[in-house]
């Protein structure tokens, strides 16, 4: 069982820089002597690799070591996600490699190991391990990882800091229609009603990660996320905006 987190509800529209100097602020509250991992969870097109990108370019012009982890870049080959009856489920444990996620990046760098690795992952598109990926992780490297199915075992133990975007199913729906029809055509949107959307409401129900995260943001508008959740403490530290 996981323990209920003090927190304010509060809902404040900031931009982003804003809310990056926060998370910013939060990381500093909290030194450690090895790189911070940090969770950016989501459902499905709920902006997850849009601000996680945003937030290492933030970091970087205050010239902070930055490392990107995309969860999708752990996709199993097609045979292993397809295995199982149950859709869901199925998809649930057998979508993600997340041991080998562990092994070689998150397990070394919470035991404070530095590293400069070269993997080869899945390309979702062709199905084969040629999507090669560098990580340089030094111990005050800040380490974003962005993906779906985030915070729960075996990986959810890792984090330092977890923040959770929130967006309505219905939007889901609308940014799959604009992101991934072009590509894969109109009945993709039928994956994500009889597929991905039952997944994220089974994760929900089943994991809470708002209940998890430090900071929940309301990210139906990129260009005015909306803290609707962040721990007590920092309650005084966002004023509510004038309208």
């Amino acid at each position: 069982m996981f323990k209920m987190r003090n927190v304010c509800y509060n809902p404040n529209v900031m931009k982003p820089e804003a809310l990056f100097s926060l998370m910013a602020h939060k990381l500093d509250e909290r030194p450690l002597p090895r790189a911070r991992l940090i969770g950016i969870n989501g459902v499905d097109t709920a902006g997850k690799t849009r601000f996680a990108q945003d937030f290492a370019a933030f970091l970087r012009a205050q010239r902070r070591d930055v490392a990107l982890v995309h969860g999708d870049d752990f996709h199993n080959p097609r045979a292993i996600r397809r295995q199982g009856d149950d859709p869901v489920r199925g998809y649930v444990e057998h979508a993600f490699n997340l041991p080998l996620q562990e092994r070689e990046l998150l397990a070394p760098i919470w035991r404070g190991e530095t590293f400069d690795k070269t993997l080869a992952l899945l390309d979702l598109d062709s199905d084969t391990p040629t999507a090669i990926r560098r990580y340089t992780v030094r111990r005050e490297t800040i380490v974003l990882v962005e993906g779906v199915l985030l915070f729960r075992p075996p990986i959810d133990a890792y984090f330092d800091l977890r923040l959770f975007l929130s967006i309505p199913f219905d939007e889901v729906l609308r940014r799959a229609a604009a992101r991934d029809v072009p590509h894969y055509g109109d009945d993709y949107l039928e994956r994500y009603r009889f597929r991905y959307i039952p997944v994220q409401q089974w994760y929900l129900e089943t994991y809470h990660p708002q209940e998890r995260s430090d900071i929940v943001i309301d990210n139906a508008d990129y260009a005015d996320p909306r803290i609707i959740r962040q721990p007590l403490e920092d309650c005084a530290i966002i004023r509510p905006t004038a309208t």
